[in-house]
């Protein structure tokens, strides 16, 4: 949005423009994750369904409020970041892959899906359709792995859960102390004052008292 008030300002037509290039890239996408998904003996017919998938993605009017919607930028922003992501998963678990190779798909799977969830939280779902991915692709299923994919945004939720717990008692907190230091205020009548490094102290030991 910054980028687009510099380059336009208010008219509308450059924020359209930037959505509707933002979902020409999330077609290009999809299409190299169908035709890698569908890879096998048959690379032709890997290739007719990734145009048919395809096709029906970049056309399909659940799609169109994303687009054709200037605040629906934060969806297509997460699906170019989100189906990055995907294609990198898809590339790093070829059989071909060296070590080094591997890792760099690999970086490049969590830096990515790292900017889908800042785009957009429905992001979390991430990991459990990489364990889905990896077990179809994988010819010997480890299944530690696919199970740590999958509860993977689980433990996101619950992460994030436990963080807002924590803010919401230390706000508690802080008010009970920004309470009690108004009142101790009143009681010696003088204002409260936010540098009053005096004043803090006193209150300190009324609230020890």
């Amino acid at each position: 949005y910054g980028l687009n008030y510099y380059w336009s300002g208010l008219k509308p037509f450059g924020y359209h423009v930037v959505n509707l290039l933002l979902h020409l890239i999330n077609v290009a996408l999809v299409y190299f994750i169908v035709r890698e998904v569908a890879s096998g003996d048959d690379p032709p017919q890997a290739s007719y369904l990734a145009f048919t998938g395809t096709a029906v993605f970049a056309v399909h009017t659940l799609l169109s409020g994303a687009v054709s919607y200037i605040s629906g930028r934060s969806s297509v922003l997460c699906a170019v970041f989100y189906f990055g992501a995907v294609l990198c998963f898809l590339r790093a678990i070829r059989r071909q892959m060296t070590i080094r190779q591997r890792i760099s798909w690999i970086a490049a799977v969590a830096f990515l899906g790292l900017l889908a969830f800042q785009a957009k939280q429905e992001a979390i779902t991430l990991p459990a359709l990489l364990a889905v991915l990896l077990w179809i692709k994988s010819e010997k299923k480890d299944y530690r792995l696919v199970a740590g994919l999958a509860v993977l945004p689980l433990q996101l939720v619950a992460w994030i859960f436990r963080s807002i717990v924590f803010q919401y008692l230390s706000l508690t907190a802080i008010g009970a102390y920004l309470r009690l230091y108004r009142q101790h205020c009143d009681e010696i009548g003088r204002p409260v004052l936010a540098a009053d490094s005096s004043v803090v102290p006193a209150s300190m030991d009324a609230v020890q008292t």
